[in-house]
């Protein structure tokens, strides 16, 4: 079985996909199979930013949290 792949943005598009933004699976297909460049933009570095900044705290402050603090994931020693 082989789906229909539709047209999509040749990879040359002006545009680079927002992978910060709604990405749809037209959007993913058009950068990993046609080439079209992909980039982060500044809302999605800030959110990414506030992120790390939260997690900064809550191992400052010890706190727990699973995956991270708790004896799983690459801070679990933290």
């Amino acid at each position: 079985f082989r789906p229909r792949v539709p047209d999509f943005p040749a990879p040359d598009s002006p545009a680079p996909v927002d992978l910060g933004g709604h990405v749809t699976p037209a959007a993913v297909y058009a950068v990993a199979a046609r080439g079209r460049p992909a980039a982060v933009g500044d809302a999605a570095r800030a959110r990414m930013a506030a992120s790390a900044a939260h997690l900064a705290r809550c191992v400052a402050e010890r706190r727990l949290v699973y995956g991270v603090t708790t004896g799983y994931g690459p801070l679990a020693r933290h």
